[in-house]
């Protein structure tokens, strides 16, 4: 490989760094929707984020389309999301 191997480790951390940005913002996000600080995401608590963004975005979300989202993002079906 004519590149070497320190460009391979810049790109390696360069692309580490970004992840740890992308997982930084994730927790941030997270933690908005999660009123109640319990480290799981309740469907109530997904219902009212959502709900929150009609206002701004003008398309109008069912509970059902919002119950399917959920049952989406919880991968083992207890009830809640979670990180």
């Amino acid at each position: 490989n004519r590149y070497g191997t320190s460009l391979k480790i810049s790109m390696g951390r360069d692309y580490n760094n970004y992840l740890n940005e992308k997982y930084a913002l994730l927790k941030k996000e997270f933690a908005a929707i999660d009123k109640d600080s319990n480290q799981e995401i309740s469907f109530d608590e997904l219902f009212d984020f959502m709900k929150s963004y009609e206002s701004k975005t003008g398309v109008t979300l069912t509970k059902e389309y919002i119950q399917d989202v959920f049952d989406f993002m919880d991968q083992d079906q207890g009830n809640s999301i979670s990180m």
